[in-house]
């Protein structure tokens, strides 16, 4: 089922950039938006939008939070869910690992070894996973 929580859905969920640039306008849109707000900013068809906008609800990455009457139809305005948020916040320490590891790419030894070590260990470590 597409809303069942696994990596592979997760990454089905995010393998198109418009799904991201989505999430991302919804972010920025101060939590809420609906799919004709979201096409407005991204200057994207609103079909387009709409379609992605209920692939993203099917895979859980969006909760409808209210709707509105508008000329005859109903307006849905949507926010990041859950899973989405934790994503969210889970690409944030690997971004931080990836600015701390890529700038050091001839591997560094001695006390720089150390402290890159002890830095992406407290990152890896605050986010919830084990550390081998």
């Amino acid at each position: 089922m597409k809303n069942e929580p696994s990596p592979t859905n997760d990454a089905k969920a995010v393998a198109h950039p418009l799904r991201l640039r989505i999430l991302e306008t919804i972010e920025q849109s101060g939590g809420i938006a609906s799919p004709n707000q979201i096409a407005g900013v991204l200057d994207e068809p609103l079909g387009n939008v709409s379609y992605h906008v209920k692939t993203l609800l099917e895979y859980g990455w969006l909760d409808l939070v209210k709707t509105e009457p508008r000329r005859g139809a109903v307006e849905h305005f949507y926010a990041r869910s859950d899973r989405a948020r934790f994503h969210r916040s889970d690409s944030a320490i690997l971004d931080k690992i990836a600015e701390l590891v890529l700038p050091t790419a001839g591997l560094p030894t001695g006390a720089d070894a150390a402290q890159l070590l002890a830095e992406i260990l407290s990152l890896v470590e605050a986010s919830g996973r084990a550390v081998a």
